[in-house]
């Protein structure tokens, strides 16, 4: 027997017909949600192993304090992430799924919105850094490249279409291609000893060829980017339903990662390197429920419309999922902390267990 047989759904269909005789149908019927959830499982996966990799090495090679430069300024720049982006994912594939005919309306309504809220997060991003270190130029170079990032994370609405035809396989590959270019070229910095302001060139040109990559994608699916269209009352409904969302995602967001800039305020940057270097462990648990949610979403918009469904039920079985996948999480990682950060991080990073 193949693997690739192994893990298709019509082996397990077939083993389980037998003994369960409902398999067949509701394999059949979720088919296209596991398998959008698989693709995004394994690209979360293999993404977050290979940034995971290529980060405790480049962790090594600037060593804490430099580490927490880096760490500190890129800290500023995404903490603006959220505005940048302005939270339209889950509204534009609402729509996109309550009105497919109009979606390059959607598209290209919610591309505009997000690159004015690029540009606006962009300078915001300036002003923070020259309030929190007016005197260190390395700081504000830093920021401002890293934060030129986030003009480009407009491009990220091509993905927004994808998700709402439950078709993830595309962008999944997309990012990680980009994700392997951008790692290798950081292995080549490390490799010929290049200084601490390359790797935050090469953070910035990771954003900007995902957005391209995206974009090229959803024209290669028989999508027109010259078909877009910029309707006022769409980004005025747009606007409206996000602001608040954006809001959110920004007080999240501070409430996420201030940690990192109250401690490059109050200590120095070795500290934020070794707090930075902890986090990197614990977060990595982070892309499970992303990926499971993204994929769950159009059917949750579904079933709350469908009246013979009990939307309250389904999202309760969702909730109680994501709360077992957070107390086997933490539980794993305080047992497993100490060693895993001597053996990943050295001895430099043993603080951060």
């Amino acid at each position: 027997m193949s693997i690739k047989s192994f893990i298709t759904f019509e082996f397990w269909r077939d083993r389980w017909a037998g003994r369960y005789p409902n398999a067949d149908r509701i394999v059949n019927r979720f088919k296209k949600y596991l398998t959008n959830m698989g693709w995004l499982f394994a690209g979360k996966m293999a993404r977050m192993i290979l940034s995971m990799i290529v980060g405790i090495w480049v962790a090594r090679y600037l060593g804490v304090e430099q580490f927490g430069i880096l760490s500190f300024c890129m800290t500023v720049a995404l903490l603006f992430r959220p505005m940048a982006l302005f939270q339209l994912e889950g509204i534009c594939i609402r729509e996109i799924v309550a009105t497919p005919e109009k979606k390059d309306d959607i598209i290209g309504s919610s591309f505009v919105l997000s690159l004015l809220a690029g540009i606006i997060s962009f300078i915001a991003a300036m002003c923070m850094i020259h309030i929190l270190r007016p005197e260190e130029q390395t700081y504000a170079v830093i920021v401002a490249i890293a934060g030129s990032g986030l003009v480009f994370f407009c491009f990220e609405t091509f993905d927004y279409w994808f998700q709402a035809q439950v078709k993830s396989k595309v962008v999944v590959v997309s990012r990680s291609l980009v994700l392997t270019i951008s790692s290798l070229v950081k292995i080549a910095g490390i490799w010929f000893a290049f200084p601490l302001v390359y790797f935050a060139w090469v953070n910035m040109a990771e954003i900007v060829l995902t957005g391209l990559s995206l974009a090229i994608a959803y024209k290669k699916s028989g999508n027109s980017i010259n078909g877009l269209g910029v309707k006022w009352k769409w980004v005025k409904k747009l606007f409206s339903d996000a602001w608040p969302l954006a809001l959110s995602g920004i007080a999240a967001t501070v409430y996420l990662r201030i940690d990192k800039i109250m401690i490059g305020q109050m200590s120095d940057a070795a500290h934020v390197g070794i707090y930075t270097a902890a986090t990197r462990l614990a977060e990595a648990w982070y892309f499970l429920p992303i990926s499971i949610m993204a994929t769950l979403y159009p059917a949750v918009i579904k079933a709350i419309k469908d009246p013979q469904v009990n939307s309250d039920d389904r999202m309760q079985q969702i909730y109680k999922l994501m709360i077992l996948i957070g107390y086997l999480a933490a539980i794993l990682t305080m047992v497993a902390a100490k060693p895993l950060v001597l053996f990943l991080f050295g001895d430099e990073y043993e603080t951060s267990a």
